[in-house]
């Protein structure tokens, strides 16, 4: 209604903007941040969140703008040194997506998303033994995360450090026993070990 009644209200064009994306109103969330970007073109938190919008509909390259936007605003935004990180992973460009993730872990090292971010393309690089130390510095700060349980167990694997992966796939799921790839992976990891009964029970 504030929008209806004052379509140059700043905040509210922001607020409306929040309120559609949370409802998945993707197109309508961005008519709203770049309204609200004329009338004030910097504010970084609004670079970011245009880039977050840009980024779920698959217009990284757009997405990616939007983000240095933001930096060049606030230099010390680390989520959208991450996000950067991320779109830039997206389009397959890993070894730059590392530098992103560590300038955001740089500002702010206990950033445990850069972390995970970092490990993710690490790994697709098959820089093993630094993508599983950043799985584990994930966990250090949020060991609930069963998303880096499960990829730190794939990583594990790999180095054929099946016992210490079955533990994370074990850990993965007594945090969230409906995990689908912790399970599948747990029987997978079974297989190996020739525990067949355990892992058909997966």
């Amino acid at each position: 209604r504030a929008v209806t009644l004052q379509p140059n209200f700043l905040e509210a064009q922001g607020n409306l903007g929040s309120a559609l994306e949370q409802l998945g109103r993707h197109a309508e969330a961005l008519d709203c941040y770049r309204h609200a970007l004329q009338l004030n073109p910097g504010i970084p938190e609004l670079r970011y969140n245009v880039g977050n919008v840009l980024q779920t509909l698959g217009r990284h390259e757009e997405a990616e703008q939007s983000y240095r936007e933001a930096v060049r605003l606030r230099p010390a935004y680390v989520e959208a040194h991450d996000h950067l990180g991320v779109v830039a992973a997206k389009q397959d460009r890993h070894d730059e997506a590392i530098a992103h993730y560590r300038r955001a872990l740089a500002i702010r090292p206990d950033h445990a998303a850069s972390h995970y971010n970092l490990a993710m393309s690490l790994k697709h690089l098959d820089r093993l033994d630094e993508a599983v130390a950043s799985y584990r510095r994930t966990l250090v700060i949020n060991p609930r995360d069963t998303d880096a349980h499960v990829n730190l167990g794939v990583a594990l694997v790999e180095q054929q450090k099946i016992d210490e992966a079955i533990a994370c796939y074990r850990e993965a799921l007594r945090l969230k026993p409906d995990d689908a790839d912790a399970y599948n992976n747990l029987g997978v990891a079974l297989v190996e070990q020739q525990k067949i009964d355990e892992a058909i029970a997966c």
